[in-house]
């Protein structure tokens, strides 16, 4: 807390110390808002974003909460190198308080703080004295996450492990007359996970009294793993309890402001011009690989924990950009995703943050189509062309579940039964980081290789059994609405007299899309002229 105290003040020393009551400016033969090297502080606000429940275990007590760590205030400096007035390269420190959040259902308060590393690319461009930009990079942060259980009179403290993940932000900086400072705004969208490898009791006390004193190891300490074996519990009370692995979202959607130092700046011609761009065409294909997923679990002689996401497989796209000068534009995108998903391994079953491994589910997979309105900001380098995009994804999702019974009961016998479920509806959103690169192969066309990291989650709001086979003979038409047809609800309601010709309510869920996609397209160019 110290730490952002500091940063928050030298951003305040910074911002009156040298503005003078001077207005805003802008110098005809060199760049003000823009230098070769800067040095710049922030500070922010987060909300906390896409944070479905989780199951959390430990030796004392099983619960459930809902993840939604990057929830707080963010300060932050950072360094930055400017390769030409378009492109340049970041690396930012920064450290989030996270703010207390309540869960009464489940009497769950939880709290996350976290140290990070960003390593960026910058992309900016010129709009009078404004130079808006959009900013790529990963993160990789030392996060820890306290859970208090109320009814326990608990503290639970998550630690150990480094976390990863990616952020793209959109900001607009301006100069000042003083010609060294320029102030800035920025919204960015984290997206980052934290997998604990401890969890460790700090406090507990029962009708007053301090507990710590009398709890074994085995109540104290949970360790965390990947593969789990359910007879590594033993009765030895001096071990750490044994547990599958957890995930914390710190997740978060920031608003940023701050003021840099430039020294020296840069000629406005630093960069010749290269091409007037109008209006393109581009057509692309490639392959998504999980980033932040749902942590599910795959059972079988041990549990293994897998990181999820229905973002994974093909992509296939087109989009069309219009270009307002050489260096900022607006892409308007389409998406088609083709997940394989999961399957649950020989003789074992798959839990989800749906079903557990009870129900037999055996493989899982979806689909998406997603339009991707998005800001670009480019610049060259010779004959190539880097580029950057941030922008929405707007989604419409399919998840499909194919379980399977050997012994499933109905009527007074036993079958083999197996079921397809598919999980749909609503209108998704997310957010899209993109950077790449594109190859001028003639006046027309271009060849382009990108990274397009997306962050958005498929929250279906009804079900459907599609598939209902006893013995290989389908048994649909003999089941009312209730039986096949079931909607997701905030607030789940439990009713004992259900109509049998209203869908079944069931509780909201959620499924990862979330990915790093591999692209390699060509553009082609309704309009290009030489300057």
């Amino acid at each position: 807390m110290n730490g952002m105290k500091k940063i928050r003040l030298i951003f305040f020393v910074f911002l009156f110390a040298d503005i003078q009551g001077n207005l805003f400016a802008q110098d005809k033969d060199l760049d003000y808002s823009l230098s070769k090297y800067y040095v710049k502080v922030t500070t922010g606000y987060g909300i906390g974003t896409n944070g479905p429940y989780q199951n959390f275990y430990n030796g004392r007590s099983p619960s459930l909460y809902s993840g939604k760590s990057g929830s707080g205030f963010y300060s932050g400096a950072s360094i930055d190198y400017q390769y030409n007035t378009n492109l340049g390269a970041e690396l930012g420190f920064g450290y989030e308080y996270g703010f207390k959040n309540d869960i009464p259902d489940f009497n769950v308060r939880f709290n996350g703080n976290m140290w990070q590393t960003v390593p960026a690319l910058v992309f900016s461009s010129k709009a009078g004295i404004f130079r808006p930009y959009i900013r790529t990079g990963l993160i990789i942060g030392v996060p820890e996450v306290y859970i208090n259980q109320s009814d326990y009179n608990q503290l639970l403290r998550l630690h150990g492990g480094m976390a990863s993940g990616m952020q793209g932000a959109l900001g607009c900086s301006v100069p000042l007359r003083n010609k060294k400072w320029v102030v800035f705004t920025e919204a960015s969208f984290n997206d980052i996970g934290f997998v604990p490898q401890q969890g460790t009791i700090v406090a507990e006390t029962f009708a007053g009294v301090n507990q710590m004193p009398y709890l074994a190891e085995i109540q104290k300490e949970t360790v965390y793993k990947k593969s789990f074996n359910p007879g590594a519990n033993t009765n030895n009370q001096n071990q750490p309890y044994i547990a599958p692995e957890i995930k914390q979202p710190f997740n978060a959607f920031v608003i940023n402001a701050g003021i840099r130092l430039n020294i020296g700046h840069m000629p406005v011609n630093a960069v010749d011009d290269y091409v007037s761009q109008h209006m393109l065409f581009r057509l692309n294909a490639g392959y998504g690989i999980a980033t932040n997923g749902d942590l599910d679990y795959k059972t079988g002689t041990t549990t293994n924990a897998i990181n999820v996401s229905y973002g994974t497989g093909l992509n296939y796209g087109a989009g069309v950009a219009y270009m307002f000068n050489q260096t900022i534009g607006f892409d308007l995108g389409a998406n088609y995703v083709s997940s394989p998903g999961i399957k649950a391994e020989d003789g074992g079953t798959l839990s989800t943050n749906l079903f557990n491994d009870y129900y037999n589910l055996k493989s899982a997979y979806g689909n998406m189509f997603q339009v991707n309105p998005s800001l670009v900001i480019s610049t060259h380098i010779h004959k190539l062309l880097p580029y950057a995009r941030l922008g929405m994804i707007l989604g419409s999702g399919n998840v499909y579940f194919n379980s399977e019974n050997p012994r499933a009961y109905l009527n007074g016998n036993y079958y083999d039964r197996q079921t397809t479920e598919r999980f749909y509806g609503g209108l998704q959103t997310g957010y899209s980081a993109t950077v790449g690169a594109a190859f001028w192969l003639s006046y027309r066309y271009d060849l382009f290789v990108e990274a397009c990291f997306n962050n958005v989650y498929d929250i279906p709001v009804k079900g459907q059994i599609i598939k209902d086979n006893y013995n290989n003979v389908s048994n649909l038409t003999n089941e009312n609405i209730s039986d096949k047809n079931f909607n997701f609800v905030p607030s789940y309601p439990f009713n004992l007299n259900q109509n049998p010709n209203v869908p079944t309510a069931q509780p909201q869920v959620d499924f990862s899309f979330n990915a790093c996609v591999i692209n390699i397209g060509i553009r082609m160019w309704f309009k290009r002229v030489n300057t």
